[in-house]
């Protein structure tokens, strides 16, 4: 059940990473936050899917 941790955290990753390029307009914390929090949501989707099974 880590997706219950994985998916949240993932969204506000992305969600930081994109109003920390909007604010400040740096392309690593985009890269980073968002990148970051893509891998985490593809690991909880991955991992939703595996506990269906």
């Amino acid at each position: 059940m880590i997706f219950c941790f994985t998916i949240p955290y993932g969204l506000i990753l992305v969600v930081g990473g994109v109003i920390g390029f909007t604010k400040k307009g740096s392309i690593a914390l985009l890269a980073g936050g968002s990148g970051t929090g893509f891998l985490l949501l593809l690991a909880g989707y991955l991992s939703l899917k595996a506990f269906e099974k």
